[in-house]
């Protein structure tokens, strides 16, 4: 896999041309901009830009013949009318995880350690930040994995 750096907030853009192996180009032309349009000045960056959503990612995906499969770090239950969660795997959510990501190219979502949202890429070993940065899995607050299928 190819690591992209990315100069702007376009994490999630430069994660999934890295996973998918194409250009970030040719993703923002496919799904019609580039995510750094601003929504709220009121804001500061990035906070105050559009961004991408992962299903603009999933839809050039499907364009290619690819494919996402979501694999979330930790599946609750949570009935709508009470704040009780159950979590569906409590012993083993982080073995399953693992067992899906393993080896696989994957987009993967979460915390960085500047307790932020990030997306960064997954080569099957290490995580490839677009911040242009390499690391271990266990380094990243993971949410959830959108593993290329």
């Amino acid at each position: 896999m190819k690591h992209l750096k990315m100069n702007k907030p376009q994490c999630l853009l430069y994660s999934a041309a890295m996973v998918l192996d194409v250009d970030v180009d040719e993703i923002t032309t496919h799904i019609g901009h580039d995510g750094l349009e601003i929504v709220d000045d009121k804001l500061e960056a990035p906070f105050c830009y559009r961004g991408v959503h992962p299903q603009e990612i999933c839809d050039f995906a499907w364009s290619m013949l690819r494919n996402f499969q979501l694999i979330q770090a930790m599946p609750v239950l949570k009935c709508q009318t009470s704040e009780t969660k159950t979590e569906v795997y409590p012993e083993s959510a982080g073995e399953r995880f693992f067992r899906y990501v393993e080896g696989k190219h994957a987009i993967i979502t979460g915390i960085n350690k500047q307790g932020n949202k990030h997306a960064v890429a997954y080569d099957g070993q290490m995580i490839l930040d677009p911040n242009g940065t390499t690391y271990e899995i266990g380094e990243f607050g993971i949410s959830e994995a959108w593993v290329l299928i």
